[in-house]
């Protein structure tokens, strides 16, 4: 039997509440849930079972939200799944356009950003900083004005240059527009004093308008400048085009006619073997007592049966610049639908298989497209377009007899089209498709679809697979037309390619062939095109920017802009290299030893 002494000492403590446990802890825990008491082993909610403890209420996780990388406040008892859908409604930067502002302040040492609850101001250079950093010589201090200008530098984000880009762009259209219409203008009474006078011989001399004359004193390095004439020439060409099909009325005729004489008393005209003579509009024109008019040709046509030089440089580049304007406008367009990978698997559909088909959705619309194509003669080899490559084979010939194209690049049997297409299906697609997908499994979640059914796919096949098709086709007519620069390039200096051809030096044909200024120009061109036409904008040509929740306006692009101009750097201008090398190694098979020492002795252009 115990002492009294002993029984004293059982008295200090409780046992532990487990019912397996009953061990005497003389300092035991208390759990803030159910209030029994525990020992050391027990004491925890997950070691006994705690029956009043709600796992909802207080082991609540904010999760970051996958797109703003904002972390997301969760209620108690509300669902992490819940708020963050809610996020994405009512608060994400990038659903909904909404910049959110720091209320609290930050240290202004580079690299530091810790927030300060209680800020330390330097009274040299004014700015707050947390303790660490709160000497002058822990923050590289300096004057007042140099700081607060640094901040003001620091302080304009992303999207405020971009505000300023567009704005610049939203100018600049504004004017141009202005230029144009003033043309019309004074064309106009022109026109109307012309059709007044009673001697129509006076028409062969042309009186310049007001137009033409503030043109010769335009500023080159003017953008308004440079859009106004380039909205001018565009309008030149579409009355061309309509003087070729007997469009035009009297008052048109006369427009165009001194459009012509403008342009060729300021110069703008090419030599005579660059322009040819449009019979048809030559003679209505001649009918009001002009003369005959040369229509320039653009360096941008692809019609290759006129006889223009198809390897100028000028004019492939001119090529390029538009492809990316096209390549561009289809990426918008196929951002604006979900992934939908089903139309990307081989017999995801049974009604293809019925018909006999094994392959793709995207397979079969390139298919069935293409052979529509190659019965209008675009890719047989007898009449085919010499930038024209298809992604299918066993073609169909054509209804109509082939055109006769010059011989512009030598025999080769390059095609990248299977690297394109697996490249854009792995790759682009899944990129430049992420925020629609993402907005679809919101709304999805919204109506109780959830798991497997509530990403990537919105039920558009037939809408996503035909933008897959126009963008497929842009990439490969850009791609393959690498083959234009080797061959412009080989025959400017056939000597300084044939020994690394002989050699098959990779490596040396690829510095030939590469300026590495062009490509960041190329680039940095890219990225402004991208930022501008990812924008929203209003009938006059402002930009039409979204309020947020402040009041202040935002700009949301329509697509990913890093995405396109990563996808340029990182895939098409590596592949179109590899077009121009392999095209370059194949530009001797077949000549004779003779012909290449011809070659070698040809002088450099």
């Amino acid at each position: 039997m115990a002492s009294q002494s002993e029984q004293h000492l059982l008295s200090v403590g409780k046992q532990c509440s487990h019912q397996t446990c009953g061990l005497v802890d003389f300092l035991p825990f208390k759990c803030q849930h159910c209030e029994g008491s525990f020992c050391q082993e027990h004491f925890m909610v997950s070691a006994h079972k705690c029956p009043k403890y709600d796992e909802t209420k207080y082991n609540r996780v904010s999760p970051n939200c996958p797109l703003c990388n904002v972390v997301v406040a969760v209620r108690p008892g509300q669902d992490a799944n819940e708020a963050v859908e809610n996020h994405f409604l009512r608060d994400c930067s990038v659903m909904t356009g909404k910049i959110k502002t720091k209320s609290t302040p930050t240290c202004a040492r580079v690299r530091c950003g810790k927030t300060l609850f209680a800020p330390i101001r330097c009274n040299k250079c004014n700015q707050q900083f947390c303790p660490a950093h709160r000497f002058p010589t822990d923050h590289n201090c300096s004057p007042t004005s140099a700081a607060a200008q640094n901040k003001t530098t620091t302080s304009l984000t992303a999207n405020s240059r971009l505000l300023n880009l567009n704005a610049k762009a939203s100018a600049a259209g504004g004017a141009a527009v202005g230029a144009i219409k003033t043309m019309a203008t004074n064309v106009q009474a022109q026109a109307t004093a012309s059709r007044a006078s009673a001697a129509p011989a006076k028409a062969t001399q042309p009186v310049p308008t007001t137009a033409a004359t503030s043109s010769s004193k335009s500023n080159p390095f003017s953008k308004t400048d440079r859009r106004a004439r380039a909205e001018r020439e565009s309008r030149r060409k579409a009355m061309q085009e309509r003087a070729k099909k007997g469009l035009l009325s009297e008052e048109e005729k006369l427009a165009l006619a001194r459009e012509e004489a403008e342009l060729a008393q300021s110069g703008g005209g090419k030599d005579k073997k660059d322009c040819v003579v449009m019979n048809d509009f030559t003679g209505a024109v001649d009918n009001s007592g002009f003369s005959a008019v040369h229509v320039e040709l653009s360096d941008h046509m692809e019609n290759f049966t006129i006889g223009h030089d198809p390897l100028s440089l000028e004019r492939i580049r001119g090529v390029l610049v538009r492809l990316e304007d096209t390549i561009i406008f289809s990426l918008i367009e196929r951002a604006q639908f979900a992934q939908n990978p089903r139309i990307y698997q081989r017999g995801a559909f049974e009604e293809l298989t019925a018909l006999g088909f094994q392959g793709s959705w995207l397979e079969w619309f390139l298919k069935e497209i293409e052979t529509f194509h190659a019965k209008a003669r675009r890719y047989t080899r007898q009449g085919c377009c010499p930038d024209e490559y298809p992604f299918t084979s066993d073609l169909p010939p054509p209804v109509i007899p082939s055109l006769k194209f010059p011989k512009i690049l030598y025999p080769n049997t390059i095609n990248a089209n299977p690297s394109i297409l697996s490249f854009y299906i792995r790759t682009i697609v899944p990129r430049i498709t992420r925020r629609a997908t993402l907005a679809l499994a919101v709304s999805k979640r919204a109506q109780g679809i959830t798991g497997d059914d509530e990403f990537e796919d919105d039920g558009n096949y037939g809408s996503a697979a035909t933008i897959d098709v126009e963008v497929l086709q842009s990439i490969s007519k850009r791609v393959h037309y690498g083959k234009f620069v080797s061959e412009s390039k080989f025959q400017d200096d056939p000597a300084a390619f044939i020994p690394h051809i002989l050699d098959r030096n990779r490596s040396a044909l690829a510095g030939l062939i590469t300026k590495p200024e062009v490509e960041q120009k190329l680039l940095q061109r890219l990225l402004k095109k991208a930022l501008t036409y990812s924008q929203d904008f209003g009938p006059d040509g402002e930009i039409k920017p979204h309020p947020n929740g402040n009041g202040h306006a935002s700009v949301t692009s329509k697509i990913d802009v890093d995405g396109v101009v990563e996808f340029y750097e990182s895939f098409i201008i590596p592949i179109t290299k590899e077009v121009e090398v392999d095209y370059l190694l194949q530009r001797l098979e077949g000549l004779s030893e003779e012909d290449i020492e011809n070659l070698k002795q040809k002088k450099k252009v």
